[in-house]
C-alpha cells in the first residue's frame, strides 16, 4: 500500500526524534519502550548463558529489576539500557544482550523512542505498546507517542511481533514500524484492547515486513484481558482509527 503523504509526514517527524535532546523527565516517559531498545527476552527456564548470543550479556536483575507485577522498573530498564549500551559501543563482538527473566515487568507510557537494530527472542510480545488500564489509564490520560520500531527480527512462537495493548486507555499513537523480520511468530501486528479500556489507537504505520512460518499478519481482539478491580466503566469504549500497511 502506497502510504503517500501520510508515511513522508511520519517519517520526517521519526528523524526529527533522533536529533532530539532528552532531559531526565524524558528519560522517566522513554519507559515501556525504550526499555524494550536493546533487549533480548528469554522465556521460560532459558538463562543468559544458554541464550548466549552476544559477547556480553546481563540480566535485568542486575540493575535493580524486580518481576513482581508491583514494582516500576522504568530506572531499572533504563540503567541496563545505558550500561550495556556503553559496553557494545565498546567493541563487543557485535553488540550486548539483556535477559529479562520471567515474571510481571511494571512500565509506564513513552513518547519519542526509536527501536532499531535488534534481535529478539521473547515469551510474549517481542515490543509491547500500552499506556495505563481502565480506569486508572483513563485518568492519568498519558499516551504512549512517536514511537519507531526499524530493523527488528522477532521470534516468539505464541505472541506478535508488535502489539499495542490491551492496556491502552491512556492513548496509542504514531507508531511508525518497517523493516521488520519475524520467524516463527504468532502474528506480525495485533491490536487488543476491550470494553472498559476507553482510550484510543491512532495512525499506526507498518511497512516492510518479512514473515516467516506466521499465522497471522494482522490481528484485532476487541474483548482482550480482565479487568484490574471492578471500577471500570462499561461505557469506556476503545476508538481504534488510521492504520497503515
Amino acid at each position: 500500500m502506497d502510504l503517500g503523504s501520510n508515511w513522508s509526514s511520519f517519517t520526517s517527524s521519526a528523524k526529527r526524534m533522533e536529533g532530539s535532546a532528552t532531559s531526565e523527565e524524558d528519560d522517566g516517559r522513554l519507559l515501556a519502550l525504550w526499555t524494550l531498545v536493546s533487549l533480548l527476552t528469554a522465556c521460560g527456564d532459558v538463562s543468559a548463558a544458554e541464550a548466549g548470543r552476544r559477547d556480553y550479556v546481563a540480566e535485568l536483575t542486575e540493575f535493580g529489576g524486580v518481576g513482581d507485577g508491583v514494582t516500576s522498573n522504568t530506572k531499572a530498564f533504563l540503567y541496563a539500557v545505558a550500561n550495556l549500551s556503553r559496553r557494545a559501543s565498546g567493541g563487543c563482538g557485535g553488540g550486548a544482550m539483556l535477559v529479562v527473566p520471567a515474571g510481571r515487568w511494571l512500565t509506564d507510557s513513552c513518547s519519542n523512542v526509536i527501536i532499531e537494530d535488534n534481535f529478539i527472542i521473547s515469551g510474549d510480545d517481542c515490543v509491547a505498546i500500552k499506556s495505563g488500564w481502565d480506569e486508572y489509564g483513563i485518568r492519568v490520560g498519558i499516551p504512549s507517542e512517536q514511537i519507531t520500531v526499524r530493523r527488528l527480527t522477532c521470534i516468539s512462537p505464541t505472541s506478535a511481533v508488535i502489539a499495542i495493548g490491551s492496556e491502552m486507555s491512556g492513548g496509542v499513537r504514531q507508531i511508525f514500524a518497517e523493516n521488520i523480520t519475524a520467524i516463527n511468530s504468532e502474528s506480525a501486528l495485533r491490536i487488543k484492547t476491550a470494553v472498559g479500556r476507553g482510550g484510543f489507537v491512532r495512525d499506526v504505520f507498518v511497512q516492510g515486513m518479512t514473515l516467516h512460518t506466521m499465522k497471522y499478519v494482522l490481528w484485532f481482539a476487541v474483548s482482550y484481558g480482565n479487568h484490574p478491580d471492578d471500577g471500570w466503566d462499561p461505557a469506556a469504549l476503545p476508538e481504534i482509527e488510521n492504520k497503515y500497511w
